[in-house]
């Protein structure tokens, strides 16, 4: 049986690579995609005219501030797009790069903190979004409803999908770890009598960019040394949860039209949103939540302005997304099911010999 799953889990990992191939250049050229639709095309580029007055910033899970800027949709979409843009470039090129990663000539394991987040992104944002859609089944076969958002204005609500997951990302994500690693490198450097202002900022800076990597240099228990159970620290992983347990609860309470049901599944995200921020820095939860909300809506909105050109693309891309995830369940719950093949096969050989 260890023999079998050992051969399945090699078929299966080759046939990933090209499934997460195809699914990174359909995450670049969505990005495209979007800009023509919010700004070229007729009714995109009708709608960016529209004034947009003020900004809301979510703070510390609780807080929502609007910041006083009166701009166009249009401008506003190109700020937010170039954030995503520049999320894409950061991840290329940190820890290896994402070609190396591709030929396995990355530093450390396959599959590790050390590993280019762009090549594991297809997988974890597949996985996590099959797993969703299961926690999701199952709960509305129980006659737990999930709900839905539904918009009125087809580029309203790509602008706003657009927006939400920086909004979210900051709110429920980034700054919390914000004041977090505040008062922590406060407590340290005291604690090592460092009281420059100057090594004091560029520490908390370094900390809320790339958590595990400062960590790593301030020779703070990490991810990339000790794995994600051991690396990630008693008080982060309350915070982790905390934070998880109010995205949930936000969902449900927000009024948008989600359900009871999303709180178990928003609360499932934001716990690998949290773990990937931790590991990869701050581009990873902002794509995993750019993934669930920006991509698939573009491929929506193309499809139905231009049916004959997108349609068979976003099929694919849905069935893509649903084998790779699927793959990478199966793959994650081999060691599981060697672990459980392994202790009937004690159990039996143990009755055998009594």
């Amino acid at each position: 049986m260890p023999e079998v799953l050992d051969a399945a889990k090699k078929i299966l990992s080759y046939s990933l690579r090209g499934g997460m191939i195809f699914l990174v250049s359909t995450f670049l050229f969505s990005m495209f995609l979007g800009f023509f639709i919010m700004l070229i095309s007729p009714g995109g580029s009708s709608f960016s005219q529209n004034v947009l007055e003020g900004f809301p910033l979510g703070l510390l899970v609780l807080f929502v501030v609007k910041v006083p800027v009166r701009t166009t949709y249009g401008i506003a979409f190109i700020f937010l797009w170039a954030i995503y843009l520049i999320c894409f470039a950061i991840v290329w090129r940190t820890n290896g790069g994402f070609v190396n990663a591709l030929k396995f000539r990355t530093p450390g394991p396959a599959i590790s903190a050390r590993c280019n987040f762009l090549f594991l992104y297809p997988a974890l944002s597949s996985s996590l979004l099959v797993l969703v859609v299961l926690i999701q089944g199952f709960q509305e076969a129980s006659g737990v409803p999930t709900g839905s958002i539904e918009f009125k204005d087809t580029y309203r609500g790509l602008f706003e999908l657009t927006y939400s997951p920086l909004f979210e990302e900051l709110m429920f994500r980034i700054s919390p770890f914000v004041l977090y690693w505040a008062v922590r490198l406060g407590l340290l450097f005291a604690r090592r009598g460092i009281c420059d202002p100057i090594v004091y900022s560029r520490a908390l800076l370094s900390s809320i960019a790339f958590p595990d990597r400062a960590k790593e240099n301030l020779g703070l228990v990490n991810v990339r040394t000790l794995g994600i159970r051991r690396g990630i620290a008693l008080g982060e992983w309350v915070l982790i949860l905390l934070t998880s347990m109010i995205f949930g609860l936000a969902h449900y309470l927000s009024g948008s039209g989600w359900e009871i049901g999303k709180i178990s599944s928003s609360f499932v995200a934001g716990l690998v949103f949290s773990i990937a921020y931790l590991t990869f820095g701050f581009p990873a939860p902002i794509l995993l939540h750019w993934f669930f909300n920006y991509y698939f809506y573009v491929y929506e909105v193309a499809a139905q302005n231009y049916h004959f050109l997108f349609k068979s693309l976003g099929d694919i891309i849905e069935y893509t997304v649903q084998i790779v995830g699927g793959a990478v369940l199966v793959i994650l719950s081999i060691p599981v099911l060697r672990r459980i093949t392994g202790k009937f096969a004690a159990t039996a050989n143990l009755e055998t010999n009594t």
